[in-house]
């Protein structure tokens, strides 16, 4: 029978073992291929191959056998009365089929866990909610598939075992045609909900889709359809997230006390404040000034609704940062609309976090803290909050707890624009650059209008860790993308410089130097340069010049030399050997920061302040030298401390180490630093106490060690392709109408904190920014702008009607927004005597900033303040010791005691105020003790 010889030429135990191997390469290239990048037909190829290959098996097992020998032909009948030796026996044929068993019985189980209905396995989950399609006819129901998306997402964050993907990442994926299986990797979730929305032609009835789809294969889990009038949106909210949750074997809330659900049962105000939401979220100015609108109605239709004051006062304060709104006159009506917020609902989480977004703009930093404790310790998903709460921390030098809360909120929010930059840059500042990196490339995706911002984070971050090869490649790519951008070829100067290779930096060096002279970044690669290759007094001269040609500019505006052009006068003087002028020049800087006698080290005069120890040393005035050592190794350690593992801060450290005479602690320190970056040699060659501690041994052998750094780097960088850098040519110049012009001709505050001023003249516009002489602009288009000898470059950009919503500075790079600035009435000067200006010097000591003060000084008939790290500016009299400076929309306000004497200075400056009590001699400050 035909049966019996299938079974005496082995054809079913063939075909049992042909089955399982074709599962077995099924079921790995399943697993495999989506990490290869295949597409899904390449495991469909794979599964018709093997369905090809059964009837050649077949027909290959009835005339073939293996045996010792070899495949031999099956011999026939006749043949087989002796038994063959065969290399597989009998019990091959049991584990055969044991496997084919197996294997059906996966696949069996794989497909019914798979079908529609059936939950996941219990356990902790992950889930994103995308934002349900709108297939409304006419198309107007994208915000009520948002507001049912994110209510279902609000809801499910709140159940334990569940971790939800934020609005922010998941919104991102709006009318994607990206696999399931992609969108759950970007967001690393297993699961993803999606769904859709329609209203009937009238409005009055909606249709709700939703379906739970398994992000590691595609399959559909769940789905249910929800259909009821408009007014029902809020059970349909709870019926779907019920229903996941249910789905997967969770329970939504249990026993633990739920956060408040605030909400309205007035749909019309629900629509208004989920059209608000969905305009805020877009982070514009326009998407602001419309939900502006739409929180304001909502608050009309119910007057009862918390939420919607809430967004309100959120949408104002972000007007702030985004659009045209002055903190000053911003501060009263949010502080009302949070006011009224809490009256309606006195634990609303919203209201909380609102609250602590004003008190951070404002600078109160210990208020913000506490109002952004309380939100999230009511409402611990609320991810706006979570990411303010860590730029408290921040702002507060808590730099591990602001990682930790910006990592726990990057876990839900992983394509937040902000979240990513706040995260870039913290873990920059950290000396975590490797890291640091892949937010910065991660935003080139996300928001590529800012490539030149983030090809410059990423040169910083390379240069700072000492990969000079990977720095050079991001410096050449943002120069074909932007050759005006001197940031990025000042730093080609210093990798160049920092290898060695004077020549090839002088190259970059000159061309900085044709295109803008007198830029900050051109004027520090020349000084480096000059004191890299040791020509000091060359780099003395040049320093001079500079710092005299800025004094000159700075004369008419009646302000004194900032500290930075100061210490840099210092250090030139240092280096030419000059300790007396080097002093001389220390000490003016130094006194924006406190002065000898109060030293007050920050972020900045820490670069200079070993320069200024070194010259008070050779000078012989060892008791200064001592107590400025003492503040730069409390601050230093401080910082490392906190969580500062830089190159800079370990050489810094390695610098307080060797001028406190403790080298054999100092080399480690050295050592650290060039692990982590640190390639400037050539301060170590001219510096005394750091030349003497390469003398040693340890130093000979760190000596070695930089060496093979700097050697392997410029193999590096010298293995990099050629590269061609082409001079951008200058457009030609066009005239623009007297009107166009007019147009343009206004103050503007610049995000960088700049108040800039531009002017119709006879000869066209004229730009004046503080500290720079006047530059004559050229049109290269109607709203673009050019200047002679600069990069700087200004496009206006205008609204529908044609007028200018804002100018954006470019630069480096980079643009910034400019936002017109409301011009202030001149105010009717205040006749004063000018002896009475004697009442007011002194030191007023600010409340709430550590080592910061405002000094008050007299030039001839003028008052003069200067907050410390800041250049003294002139303030008017415009009442009884009232004074005002209208350039930088700054008031000062003073208090007397009943003896009158001044005691208390109160500074406004843009909704910002601050105290500050004047000290006596000895540092204590002046109270209304005898007042009674």
């Amino acid at each position: 029978m035909i049966l019996d010889e299938l079974r005496r030429r082995r054809v079913f135990r063939t075909i049992a073992a042909y089955v399982v191997a074709c599962w077995v390469v099924i079921e790995a290239a399943d697993v495999i291929f989506p990490y290869l990048s295949l597409p899904e037909s390449a495991v469909r190829l794979v599964i018709i191959a093997a369905i090809i290959g059964f009837p050649v098996v077949v027909v290959l097992a009835w005339f073939f056998d293996i045996t010792p020998e070899g495949i031999v032909r099956t011999p026939d009948r006749a043949e087989s009365d002796r038994p063959a030796r065969r290399v597989l026996g009998r019990w091959t044929d049991v584990v055969l089929l044991g496997l084919l068993a197996l294997a059906v019985a996966y696949i069996v189980s794989e497909r019914m866990d798979g079908q529609e209905g059936e939950p996941l396995a219990a356990g902790p989950r992950s889930i994103a909610v995308l934002p349900f399609a709108d297939l409304s006819p006419d198309g107007d129901s994208v915000y009520l598939g948002d507001g049912i998306a994110e209510t279902v997402l609000h809801t499910l964050a709140r159940v334990d075992g569940l971790r939800v993907a934020a609005r922010t990442s998941s919104f991102i994926f709006r009318d994607s045609r990206e696999d399931i299986r992609e969108i759950g990797e970007a967001l690393n979730v297993d699961t993803v909900l999606e769904g859709s929305v329609s209203k009937d032609p009238a409005g009055r009835r909606m249709r709700v889709t939703a379906q739970l789809i398994d992000a590691r294969n595609g399959f559909n889990l769940w789905s249910e359809s929800y259909e009821g009038p408009v007014d029902d949106v809020f059970r349909i909210q709870d019926e779907i997230a019920t229903a996941i949750a249910r789905n997967m074997e969770l329970t939504l809330l249990g026993d633990q006390p739920s956060p408040v659900a605030e909400t309205t049962e007035n749909v019309q105000a629900y629509e208004l404040y989920l059209k608000g939401r969905n305009a805020a979220h877009e982070r514009t100015e326009a998407g602001l000034v419309r939900a502006l609108d739409f929180f304001e109605e909502a608050t009309e239709v119910d007057p009862g609704y918390a939420l919607a004051y809430t967004g309100l006062a959120d949408t104002l304060s972000l007007l702030i940062d985004y659009g045209n709104e002055r903190l000053d006159s911003v501060v009263p009506r949010v502080e009302a609309l949070i006011d009224r917020a809490f009256e309606l609902e006195p634990q609303l989480p919203e209201a909380w976090a609102s609250l602590g977004l004003l008190r951070l703009q404002q600078g109160r930093y210990a208020a913000a803290d506490e109002a952004l404790s309380r939100s999230l310790s009511l409402d611990p998903v609320n991810d706006d909050a979570l990411t303010w709460y860590g730029s408290v921390l921040l702002a507060q030098d808590r730099y591990r707890d602001a990682l930790a809360t910006y990592l726990r909120a990057y876990d839900r929010d992983p394509l937040s624009i902000p979240l990513n930059s706040n995260l870039g840059n913290l873990l920059s500042t950290m000396g975590r650059h490797v890291q640091a990196e892949s937010h910065f490339r991660k935003l080139l995706e996300l928001k590529p209008e800012d490539t030149g911002t983030y090809h410059n984070q990423l040169i910083q971050s390379a240069h700072a860790r000492g990969d000079m090869a990977a720095a050079t490649r991001w410096i050449r790519i943002e120069l074909e993308r932007d050759p005006l951008n001197l940031l990025a070829m000042f730093y080609q100067v210093a990798v160049y410089t920092d290898l060695g290779e004077f020549e090839r930096a002088l190259e970059w060096l000159e061309r900085m130097e044709a295109m803008d002279p007198d830029d900050v970044f051109t004027l520090q690669g020349r000084s480096m340069w000059y004191v890299a290759n040791g020509r000091f007094d060359d780099n003395l001269a040049y320093v001079r010049e500079k710092v005299d040609h800025f004094a000159t500019i700075l004369e008419p505006y009646g302000v004194t030399l900032p500290p930075g052009l100061l210490a840099w006068l210092g250090s030139a003087n240092y280096f030419a050997g000059d300790m007396q002028a080097a002093r001389e020049a220390y000490d003016r800087a130094l006194a924006f920061d406190g002065g000898i006698s109060a030293p007050v080290v920050n972020e900045t005069n820490q670069v200079w302040l070993p320069w200024m120890i070194r010259s008070y040393l050779a000078l012989g005035l060892d008791a200064e030298a001592t107590q400025l050592l003492e503040a730069l190794g409390r601050y230093l350690e401080e910082l490392l401390a906190a969580g500062i593992d830089t190159a800079s801060a370990h050489a810094q450290h390695a610098q307080f180490l060797s001028l406190s005479g403790r080298r054999e602690q100092a080399l480690p320190e050295l050592r650290a630093a060039a692990e982590r970056g640190f390639r400037q040699t050539y301060y170590l060659d001219f510096v005394p106490d750091l030349a003497a501690l390469m003398a040693t041994g340890g130093g000979e052998e760190f000596r070695r060690l930089l060496d093979s750094y700097t050697a392997r780097e410029r193999e590096e960088v010298a293995s990099l392709p050629p590269f061609e850098y082409t001079v951008p040519r200058t457009p030609p110049p066009i005239s623009l109408a007297p009107q166009r012009r007019e147009l343009y001709a206004r103050r503007y505050r610049v995000e960088n904190g700049m108040l800039v001023r531009i002017e119709d003249t006879n000869d066209g516009l004229l730009l004046s920014v503080p500290g720079q002489e006047p530059m004559l602009m050229h049109a290269a288009t109607p709203t673009e702008f050019f200047f002679d000898d600069s990069t700087l470059r200004i496009e206006f950009v205008l609204d529908a009607r044609d007028r200018v919503r804002h100018l954006l500075w470019h630069q480096y790079g980079d643009k910034q927004r400019g936002r017109p600035s409301v011009q202030r009435r001149e105010r009717a000067s205040y006749e004063l005597d000018p002896m009475v200006l004697d009442d007011y010097l002194g030191r007023y000591a600010l409340e709430g900033i550590a080592g910061a003060e405002m000094r008050m000084t007299r030039r001839d008939d003028m008052l003069y303040g200067a907050l410390t790290g800041q250049p003294a500016i002139p303030y008017l009299p415009t009442g009884v010791d009232e004074f005002a400076n209208d350039d930088v929309n700054a008031t000062l306000r003073f208090r007397r005691d009943r003896n009158g004497r001044v005691i208390e200075l109160t500074i406004r400056q843009e909704g910002i105020e601050l105290r500050g009590l004047r000290q006596d001699e000895d540092g204590a400050a002046r109270t209304d003790g005898d007042a009674g």
